[in-house]
């Protein structure tokens, strides 16, 4: 285990950020951010692997379908639980998470590119049209609930305009009234406790029948509900309860629908994330013109054209003085010069770049760059 001074004092942290900015998933973010050295040679190898393919997959395609996705795993966790109602927001973003599985699916598996990414990490995404079509037909663009989602819920809200329109028109009548009366404090309408009241002078509040809901900061104002509106308000009200209700209806059913299919889609989730982390890091290969080293055991360890990541975020590449070392069976390298901070960069870069490697992360040297595996022990 690497022990965190050694990756506080290279600075590794510097690194995850820099590549977690690439990120489009919640999770994604996380698992880069929390990412540690590994101490699998094989793992160290095939991680490397990924990155390289995923960078290839960017130049000869395009950027992965991957919109943003929170996480998600406690509500699918929740959505097998009997009785169990998942909020319309949660239950929308479960949809996207449905689509972009597919759509990742599909951009992975639509060439015949022979790639381990694709193979290990995309091959079991969830994909299930009908699925997405039973929930989609809910929702409008916007995430909304569809007024036609039930005959029931179709039937309520158009009796709630209905009631509403016939509301506006007496209402309307009452204050012009009013109005002409001077009983009003400005020729407005609002509501109050989501009923439709009118803004009464405060010293006329008893020559207007009806429900006082408030008063202005200032005390010269009363909100009125009139006596004629009570009923059309009342009636709007059970109506919205009613709306309530039959919401509660479809999103039960849609929960129920989703705790289905919540393993698969809880899997899904993690690939994507890891799909995601993979990406990140071909993008920020991309930035720093890197690749992944040979391991090769058996040729020295050598660092080629070598640039420090950080240095190269400060300065730019053209500005940054590669390094290169080798090392041959020496157990112990001797750097020498000025006290101009260039050995200590040398070594920085060293550790950094071990570090980095052993995270599956590209560095910005030359391909032919050869790193070893330090532990042994852990091969």
């Amino acid at each position: 285990m690497i022990s965190q001074t050694v990756l506080d004092k290279l600075e590794y942290s510097k690194i995850l950020e820099y590549i977690s900015r690439y990120t489009s998933t919640e999770n994604g973010k996380k698992l880069i951010l929390s990412h540690l050295p590994l101490l699998d040679r094989k793992e160290i190898i095939k991680q490397g692997a990924y990155v390289t393919e995923a960078k290839e997959i960017l130049i000869k395609y395009d950027i992965p379908p991957i919109n943003y996705i929170p996480d998600l795993n406690d509500r699918l966790a929740k959505s097998s639980i009997s009785g169990v109602i998942l909020d319309q927001k949660s239950i929308h973003e479960i949809l996207n998470l449905a689509v972009t599985s597919r759509r990742l699916f599909q951009f992975l598996t639509n060439n015949d590119d022979d790639y381990s990414l694709k193979r290990e990490l995309g091959s079991d995404l969830f994909v299930d049209k009908v699925f997405e079509k039973h929930i989609a037909s809910v929702f409008d663009e916007k995430g909304d609930i569809r007024d036609n989602a039930t005959r029931e819920l179709a039937t309520i809200r158009r009796d709630i305009r209905d009631k509403n329109d016939q509301l506006r028109k007496v209402v309307g009548k009452i204050l012009k009234k009013m109005s002409e009366l001077l009983l009003v404090q400005e020729d407005y309408i609002t509501q109050r406790e989501g009923r439709i009241v009118i803004p009464v002078k405060a010293e006329h509040k008893r020559k207007v029948k009806g429900f006082i809901h408030s008063e202005s900061a200032t005390g010269q104002t009363v909100y009125i509900e009139p006596e004629e509106t009570l009923e059309l308000n009342n009636e709007i009200l059970s109506l919205s309860f009613a709306e309530k209700r039959e919401i509660d209806k479809i999103l039960k059913g849609l929960t129920e629908k989703i705790g289905e299919v919540s393993p698969q889609l809880r899997n899904s989730l993690r690939k994507i994330s890891e799909i995601d982390t993979v990406f990140a890091k071909a993008k920020y290969s991309t930035e720093i013109i890197g690749s992944f080293p040979d391991m090769d055991e058996k040729k020295p360890f050598s660092i080629m054209d070598g640039r420090h990541p950080i240095l190269i975020k400060k300065l730019g590449r053209g500005k940054t003085v590669p390094l290169n070392l080798e090392i041959r069976t020496d157990n112990v390298v001797l750097i020498t010069g000025p006290n101009a901070g260039g050995k200590t960069v040398v070594l920085k870069t060293t550790g950094l770049f071990i570090l980095m490697v052993m995270s599956g992360i590209h560095i910005p040297a030359n391909p032919d760059s050869n790193f070893h595996f330090f532990f042994k022990s852990a091969c």
